[in-house]
């Protein structure tokens, strides 16, 4: 006869652990030797009977589901977990998929078969968790990821992925392997630059500020940058702005090191273009200070002198002198007056205001007045000036105060710069649907390695404030602007120590209303005249 206490006991147990195996989170399903499945779970009843939670006799609503494999694949009703657990065969965690009446389920099965004292099979036991949440979770981090590495490819910036600690090249984005294979030629794929060290592809690069910066970066675990770091490919200076971005794991720990790369070369040229205008507008201003200060010294000189002369009462006795005194003051301002007048059309220019008022003219009476009307300053500086043309007349839109300017700035340049007995040619060609305006010296000429500047704002080849002849390095310039606003152009040819050739290339046209209030010609000794050719007479 049994013992009462032992069988309550076993009662007690068997109580205890249905009510284990029932709040177990993982799906516990337990079948007999014949298959039958005689216990579920409530985690086994959510998964395989989600609309159906008080089901007296399971067996019979049970229906053998379909499995297949992770991929997909087909599993054989012989090759399922129960049949598999019935053979004796014992397994965990195997991932497989599970068909089921209401839906499709990811699932992670473990399984044990249990025997009796004789090592018959008695029992099988499945654990099933549901990883349909996870799988789903894991696809959509997958799907944001695959989202963003295609941002991240086709990001305008380069970009380089490095594994910590021993900074081998993860992956590169499409910027990135275009300014690689700039450097190295060799590289022909992406799959030749993973697994690799950064210098292997940068040695040209190699320097101590990267590997410094990389090294703080990973030490600190913060964003390290380095900027305007210049580098040279190809021959081409180019500038980097580059960013170290550790990413840190769970844990704390650096699990990748992100190099991104900002080309700021045209920011830094930019500010050194800047700052080579400065350095030229400061060098302008002492130039233009000396320019300045020469007539006014004289003026202020003349005036003293008359004030000595007013106060010995002396000026009848020295009338001549005053005479020429005088002259002497309005031919520096005359001086004065161009540089106000250049320095003011510039600022115009560069400000949109100059204005043009286009008049149809005969160019080549108009050029040959202009040089029939110097004669008595290149006479005076024993130069000889010729016109020459291949034509009669020819009549074209021009605004004839500003390209009286133009051309009486060529000759002015042309006589200060070339010696007494040499010639001064002034020509009017036409090159059908252009005009070529030139004015040619054997003086001096320009070396080559200026030839490029001349015509800059604020720019003289000679800049020494005791150069020969006068200027401010600015009427060039002037002459260019006032060109290029009539639509043309202007170059010069010159050979160092045998002369100069300034030619300007006007358009052959006409406007269509002619107002002949601007339509002036030029008058020998005209004020604009004396202007222009005030620092060439003496």
């Amino acid at each position: 006869m049994s013992n009462p206490l032992n069988n309550a006991e076993i009662i007690k147990n068997q109580n205890e652990l249905a009510a284990i195996i029932e709040n177990v989170s993982d799906g516990i399903c337990i079948f007999d030797k014949s298959g039958q499945y005689i216990i579920f779970n409530k985690s086994a009843r959510n998964i395989f009977f989600p609309n159906n939670q008080s089901l007296s006799k399971l067996t019979d609503a049970y229906k053998q589901p379909c499995f297949y494999g992770i991929y997909g694949e087909n599993i054989e009703p012989a090759n399922n977990p129960t049949q598999m657990i019935m053979r004796g065969e014992q397994f965990k965690e195997r991932k497989m998929t599970v068909r089921l009446s209401h839906e499709i389920l990811d699932i992670n099965v473990s399984g044990t078969p249990i025997y009796d004292e004789n090592g018959i099979f008695s029992l099988g036991v499945l654990s099933i968790r549901d990883t349909t949440d996870s799988r789903r979770h894991e696809e959509a981090i997958k799907r944001r990821f695959e989202i963003l590495n295609r941002v991240v490819d086709t990001f305008d910036l380069p970009l380089i992925r490095l594994s910590c600690p021993n900074l081998k090249i993860i992956d590169i984005n499409k910027k990135a392997y275009s300014a690689i294979k700039l450097i190295n030629s060799n590289i022909t794929s992406i799959d030749q630059i993973k697994d690799n060290k950064l210098y292997n592809l940068f040695g040209k690069l190699k320097t101590i500020e990267y590997y410094q910066c990389m090294r703080e970066a990973l030490e600190e675990k913060k964003t390290k940058y380095l900027y305007a770091l210049k580098n040279l490919i190809n021959g081409i200076v180019i500038y980097w702005n580059v960013i170290f971005e550790p990413v840190l794991e769970v844990n704390g720990e650096v699990q990748e090191l992100l190099i991104l790369i900002v080309d700021v070369t045209p920011e830094i040229k930019s500010v050194k273009v800047m700052e080579n205008e400065l350095k030229m507008q400061g060098e302008f201003l002492v130039n233009i200070s000396h320019e300045l200060k020469t007539p006014l010294n004289v003026i202020f000189a003349t005036a003293q002198l008359f004030s000595m002369y007013c106060t010995t009462d002396t000026l009848d006795k020295n009338k001549a002198s005053i005479i020429k005194y005088i002259d002497c003051i309005k031919q520096n301002s005359y001086r004065l007056s161009k540089m106000i007048n250049n320095i003011v059309d510039l600022s115009k220019i560069e400000a949109g205001f100059f204005k043009l008022k286009l008049t149809n003219n005969d160019i080549v009476k108009f050029v040959e007045d202009i040089v029939m009307s110097v004669t008595n300053f290149t006479d005076s500086k024993g130069l000889n000036i010729v016109f020459d043309t291949n034509l009669e007349e020819k009549i074209i839109a021009i605004d004839t105060e500003k390209i009286e300017r133009v051309v009486l700035n060529l000759i002015s340049n042309a006589i200060k710069f070339t010696d007494k007995g040499d010639e001064i040619v002034v020509s009017v060609i036409d090159n059908d649907k252009f005009i070529d305006i030139s004015v040619r010296d054997n003086g001096i000429g320009i070396e080559d390695k200026y030839l490029d500047i001349i015509f800059d704002r604020f720019k003289q080849v000679d800049k020494s404030l005791s150069r020969n002849a006068e200027g401010t390095g600015i009427g060039l310039s002037l002459v260019k602007s006032i060109v290029e606003l009539h639509d043309g152009n202007i170059h010069v040819k010159s050979k160092f120590g045998k002369g100069s050739n300034f030619i300007v290339t006007l358009p052959s046209v006409n406007v269509l209303k002619d107002d002949p209030l601007y339509n002036s010609e030029v008058r020998s000794m005209d004020q604009n005249i004396l202007v222009e050719l005030s620092d060439v007479y003496s």
